[in-house]
């Protein structure tokens, strides 16, 4: 099990294999500013940054 370093969520690394495209769009986005490592967010997290980041909101 692992925690998300953003929600404090415990998750298996089974889930965090991207899957949907807002997962995909949080994955580029957080790969693009370098700040979080992908491995260390729930897929959940990862979700809503990739919907905030095409809305255009700062996450």
């Amino acid at each position: 099990m692992k925690t998300c370093q953003r929600c404090r969520r415990e998750f298996t690394p089974d889930e965090s294999l991207v899957d949907g495209l807002a997962e995909h769009l949080g994955e580029l986005f957080i790969e693009t500013i370098g700040t979080d490592d992908i491995k260390n967010l729930c897929p959940d997290c990862i979700d809503e940054l990739g919907i905030l980041n095409v809305l255009g909101f700062d996450a």
